[in-house]
């Protein structure tokens, strides 16, 4: 399989449930999207902030800075999950295992991530981290 097909597969796979007492696995819609940002000085922040999953593993978008470059450039949107940045899979990473791989992007950064078609709860996340 492509990267792309099984990187959406895993993430089905990732978003099953117990359907009550049946135990049958029910999969909810991922959306996935590729996100590209630019900037032109590196003392200006991508504009969002991430956090570790606490129900769910990995690092989701906790929030984007109002009409900061994430808003403004992209269709980026609290809760989703980061799945890829600048092409490291960073699926089953938390957030302090990825703010050193944002850290290093300078001008591009390309992310790919997953999208529930059931919005979560924020409550399902840890407290945000922020980073420039």
């Amino acid at each position: 399989l492509p990267a792309s097909q099984r990187a959406a597969a895993a993430a089905a796979a990732e978003r099953r449930s117990l359907d009550g007492d049946r135990m049958t696995p029910t999969v909810q819609s991922v959306e996935m999207h590729v996100i590209e940002l630019s900037r032109t000085a590196l003392n200006v922040s991508f504009g969002f902030s991430i956090s570790d999953g606490l129900s769910e593993p990995g690092v989701y978008i906790r929030g984007l800075m109002p009409g900061g470059i994430a808003q403004v450039q992209s269709k980026l949107k609290a809760l989703d999950r980061i799945l890829q940045i600048n092409g490291n899979d960073v699926r089953d990473l938390d957030c302090r295992s990825v703010l050193p791989i944002l850290s290093e992007v300078r001008e591009a950064l390309r992310m790919v991530i997953c999208r529930c078609s059931q919005p979560r709860s924020m409550s399902g996340l840890s407290s945000p981290t922020s980073f420039k």
